[in-house]
């Protein structure tokens, strides 16, 4: 029985080696872990508990990001017509999202005058849906939860970059269950094809390696947060490299949220096809946290609508990519397990 077990286990271990080996690549742990869309009723929804939709209606917290004829700096390389593209793909942008009718009202943080003065002569159709709010300085992480924290208690809120869409999914959300559960949702973006060109090639939320950006936050807090914990950990741009990470590892923790990314199924777009990107920005202190990454392979509609996922116990966190056979290996059991 022994020499049947060892040799079943050399065999196993050697089709793996085989297959490893045939990949070529470099492998960081994935997970099928199965996040939350929280619908009511039991633990495994029944078909028509997966169709149900909420009467959501989501306080969307943003940024006003216009040139509006102004040259910023570090933007000396793009021509005055760049600069008007990008704003366009703002204003376009803001416009999409106040007319969305999962959307109660959009709060526009904005540091100049005549920006907002800008929007507010677009004629948009759902403009009694803003609420601008004068900042002193451009967003911070912080900023999005101290906020919401003190205007937004027990309201569903999207916290996200100037240029993204909102799209389809919102309406299935049980949000008392995102607030009783604490968990939030920290979104990739999908891509956009104009002219017959994808705008946005990195950084999406694909079935392919894990390398993406997270432009969308959803929660619902049933109190306001930690004041001194938000300034210490978040206080900075949001637009750092590391600031999504870096926001992951202080909720999940320090605060003792829950974080998902079912993208697959909360959808975003990101409108950028224009040239002007802006410049790079220094990292988020990486000794402050320890920086995890939230996979999205696999989350498909019917997993997400499951009210209880065994999420944590998945690994869906991890702290570094991992290489080499022991991640293939691990990634071969926790898809097979």
């Amino acid at each position: 029985m022994a020499r049947k077990l060892k040799a079943c286990l050399v065999s196993v271990t050697l089709v793996l080696l085989t297959v490893y080996w045939l990949s070529g690549n470099e492998i960081g742990i994935q997970t099928n872990s199965s996040p939350v869309y929280y619908v009511h009723g039991s633990s495994t929804p029944s078909t028509s508990a997966r169709n149900m939709s909420f009467n959501n209606h989501f306080h969307i917290l943003t940024m006003l990001s216009v040139f509006n004829g102004k040259r910023w700096p570090k933007y000396n390389e793009f021509t005055d017509q760049d600069l008007v593209d990008r704003d366009k793909e703002y204003l376009a942008t803001l416009r999409a999202n106040l007319e969305n009718k999962v959307v109660k009202e959009v709060h526009l943080f904005y540091m100049e005058d005549d920006d907002l003065k800008l929007v507010k002569s677009q004629n948009f159709s759902a403009l009694n849906k803003l609420r601008p709010v004068k900042w002193h300085r451009r967003l911070h992480m912080a900023d999005f939860f101290l906020y919401a924290s003190k205007n937004l208690v027990n309201k569903s809120v999207i916290a996200i970059n100037g240029d993204i869409l909102i799209g389809k999914g919102f309406d299935l959300i049980d949000t008392e269950r995102l607030r009783d559960e604490r968990v939030m949702f920290s979104l990739t973006r999908h891509n956009i094809i104009r002219d017959g060109k994808r705008c946005t090639p990195l950084n999406l939320c694909t079935e392919s390696y894990y390398r993406a950006s997270h432009d969308t936050h959803v929660f619902r807090l049933a109190e306001p947060l930690n004041e001194t914990i938000i300034l210490d950990k978040l206080d900075y741009p949001i637009n750092m490299w590391g600031a999504e990470n870096a926001m992951h590892w202080t909720f999940k923790n320090v605060l003792n949220f829950t974080v998902r990314n079912p993208c697959r199924v909360l959808v975003t777009h990101h409108n950028h096809c224009s040239k002007v990107h802006g410049p790079s920005l220094e990292k988020v202190d990486e000794h402050k946290y320890s920086i995890y990454y939230l996979p999205n392979k696999g989350w498909t509609q019917k997993k997400v609508l499951q009210s209880y996922t065994p999420f944590e116990n998945s690994l869906a966190y991890r702290k570094r990519k991992k290489s080499g056979f022991l991640a293939f290996f691990y990634s071969f059991l926790l898809r097979w397990t």
